[in-house]
């Protein structure tokens, strides 16, 4: 679900959303968004978001068994983990668009990711399974541009970091 709401009339937005999903492993996960927008005139506009994101952990890491013999009297097990979490995103976006004619839009997008609670191999009782002991960080930027040259020519260039 998602509303916009006028902040101030044609100027100022902020959009909240939010996904909400119910699965086997981890029971209720909430998915969380929002997003301010800026448009000083009618040919730029500036953003600002941050959401909440989830990857829940799949069957194979919730219920696998495997066995292998690893010599005459020893087995190794690789086990899956009924307490892993899921993993979690944080991600803030910045951006800023403008239409110097027409024809021609230019976006400028930044960001910046934060993981919490990533797979990890882990050894419990000594035997192999999965866990959440990883994190992460990613972060970048993108630069775009669109130029409708005819009603069936479009040029688009954009370049990612």
């Amino acid at each position: 679900m998602q509303g916009k709401i006028t902040l101030l009339p044609d100027f100022l937005f902020l959009t909240l959303g939010a996904k909400i999903e119910d699965n086997y492993c981890t029971d209720v996960e909430d998915q969380p968004n929002a997003r301010i927008s800026m448009t000083p005139d009618e040919n730029q506009t500036l953003w600002a978001s941050v959401a909440r994101a989830v990857r829940t952990p799949s069957i194979l890491e919730d219920s696998i068994l495997i066995s292998i013999p690893a010599g005459p009297d020893t087995i190794t097990v690789l086990e899956g983990n009924k307490d892993m979490d899921s993993e979690s995103l944080i991600a803030y976006e910045l951006g800023y668009r403008i239409r110097p004619v027409n024809s021609l839009t230019i976006d400028l997008a930044g960001f910046f990711n934060d993981y919490d609670k990533l797979a990890s191999n882990e050894l419990i009782d000594n035997t192999p399974t999965f866990g959440n002991r990883n994190e992460g960080e990613t972060y970048g930027g993108e630069i775009s541009a669109n130029w409708v040259f005819t009603e069936k020519i479009r040029f688009i260039a954009w370049y990612s970091y």
